[in-house]
């Protein structure tokens, strides 16, 4: 072939490997047909030296670094199918120096070192070449290239192929980017959003099952499990939200029954519906009712109301000889955004809002804060007011050493923000349409516990019998009593904090200290016996109130 026909062969081969390369999305890299054209370029480039070349991007699973995309590999022209002793020296060895290797012939020395060397020259194979591929400085792949059977491999066959560094280096790149792709979908699908302090363990579980253990995919997500982790739970109740809700559902009923009976009782004066008596009847014993009813269940007046009387009203319009404006305007009463027959219920929920929102808010500001102390894991439940808890510890961030203290200042820190929302709370009670008050709960958890995710559930939950006393606790001391008494625990105005053991509760008694000398807390701290739970006794508390008139 004549040097300018070569030079042209040349061009061509970049220009269109180069175009391929460049439009191609990273999940075709992965199309058998989209490799064997890549593939079938560089052999051309190379003016068809009947050569094995073998494009392997440099990816990361687990801890560790590979040069096997189990995705692609076994796509490739390689006539070895095991290159596990190939890879394990690029991962190990090559990568802390990566640089072009041209064996023109595989020595005997390197043979006896690596076996895979050893394997190729049992093959009858004596010629070997490896080109790294460097994105920003790093390793991001390297280029296997070796002749078939009884033919040579010469540098300017290397040279060759460097000549589509470029191209090859966008492959290489798009080929990471494809597998992190990968990654991130397969977390979506079996994850609910992840936090920064365990997106590494995550990534590693992902990698391992979609590389390693594919069919176990589902599985080794399940095994995710941090070991003795520090629970930190705090919760903000809105006090007596039941109630209130109640209280504002019958006074609107009251309002809605009261002109419904008013309602039937004009209709009664043009009509001589000896029907419409009853129905009114009906309707004044739902009203004793509400009245009566400590706690009122809606649903069966509801019912009542949707099948029986609104029906009977529309009716009764139609048909009626004369117009009848009240019917239109009860049911205008009955607009839940604008209705009066609903303006508690708004009144009060428009309370909830503006209260919850800034408990979200706080609450929010207090886990930034914590992640600054030390990365933890930090889960939050939306009730009336808000539950959460951290969790803590060297297994989920085991690449920063883990100190008591800072255990001690997230606990600080959650003592303060729980000043600060009771401060909250009360400074925006001039804006609230209806007063609400809210109550503070810590649960000084005395143990380490172990945690493991539920892939079904999509969360974090305790492991293991003795852990799950934790979760026990926590759930039945929201409205635990003191000892000997009908008084809770909680109470609007005071932080409450329940304990099992006396060195927990000397740490919090000196935050408690603290916040007294600065004026944020009064001097009124008690310590409490409480009341036996089911399978729960010994439990204690400390008690303090809050103070409003200094800004913390």
């Amino acid at each position: 072939m004549s040097n300018s026909s070569s030079l042209s062969l040349i061009s061509e081969c970049v220009q269109e490997l180069t175009g391929k390369v460049a439009l191609a999305a990273p999940q075709s890299l992965t199309d058998p047909d989209f490799l064997r054209d890549v593939l079938d370029l560089l052999d051309k480039l190379m003016e068809g030296g009947d050569l094995r070349i073998s494009l392997m991007p440099m990816l990361k699973i687990a801890d560790s670094y590979t040069f096997q995309d189990p995705r692609t590999l076994a796509k490739q022209h390689d006539a070895f199918a095991n290159k596990h002793n190939l890879f394990e020296f690029l991962s190990n060895t090559y990568l802390l120096k990566p640089e072009t290797i041209f064996l023109d012939p595989i020595p005997d020395d390197l043979a006896l070192k690596y076996s895979y060397l050893n394997d190729l020259r049992l093959g009858g194979i004596d010629f070997f070449a490896l080109v790294p591929v460097v994105f920003d400085e790093a390793l991001i792949g390297v280029i296997e290239v070796y002749p078939q059977k009884q033919r040579k491999l010469t540098l300017a066959m290397i040279d060759r192929l460097l000549l589509a560094y470029n191209p090859l280096n966008i492959y290489f790149q798009k080929a990471r980017l494809s597998y992190d792709t990968v990654i991130d979908n397969f977390l979506k699908d079996n994850c609910t959003v992840l936090q920064p302090a365990v997106q590494w363990r995550f990534n590693k579980a992902a990698r391992q099952a979609i590389c390693l253990q594919p069919e176990q995919s589902k599985l080794e997500i399940d095994l995710i499990k941090f070991e003795k982790v520090y629970p930190v739970y705090g919760a903000i109740d809105v006090r007596n939200s039941t109630l209130n809700r109640n209280w504002a559902l019958k006074q609107d009923l009251k309002l809605q029954i009261g002109h419904l009976i008013l309602l039937l009782q004009k209709i009664a004066l043009v009509t001589q519906l000896e029907l419409i008596q009853q129905k009114k009847s009906n309707c004044e014993i739902w009203l004793e009712k509400i009245d009566q009813d400590e706690i009122f269940e809606d649903s069966l007046l509801a019912y009542y109301l949707e099948t029986d009387i609104h029906p009977f009203l529309k009716e009764l319009e139609i048909s009626a000889p004369i117009e009848m404006p009240e019917v239109d305007f009860y049911f205008s009463l009955l607009d839940e955004n604008i209705g009066a027959a609903f303006e508690n219920r708004r009144l009060l929920e428009e309370s909830m809002k503006l209260v919850v929102g800034k408990l979200n808010d706080s609450v929010a500001e207090m886990n930034r804060e914590a992640q600054q102390i030390y990365p933890c894991y930090f889960e939050k439940f939306q009730t009336d007011g808000v539950e959460y808890d951290f969790y803590i510890g060297q297994s989920i961030t085991p690449q920063q050493t883990f100190f008591q203290f800072h255990l001690q200042s997230i606990r600080l820190l959650q003592l303060s923000n729980m000043i600060s929302i009771a401060r909250m709370a009360n400074d925006i009670k001039a804006e609230l349409p209806v007063s609400i008050e809210l109550t503070q709960l810590i649960f000084l958890q005395p143990h380490c516990i172990d945690i493991r995710f539920r892939g079904d559930e999509r969360r974090f939950d305790v492991e293991g019998a003795y852990n799950i006393r934790y979760h026990i606790v926590k759930k039945r001391i929201d409205k635990v009593h003191i000892y000997g008494t009908n008084e809770r625990l909680t109470m609007p105005g005071k932080i409450a904090i329940v304990f099992i053991s006396t060195v927990d509760a000397e740490e919090l008694r000196g935050h408690i200290q603290y916040f007294q000398k600065k004026g944020f807390l009064a001097d009124d701290l008690e310590l409490l016996e409480l009341e036996p739970l089911q399978g729960i006794i010994g439990l204690k508390a400390l008690r303090v109130g809050i103070k409003y008139a200094i800004n913390i």
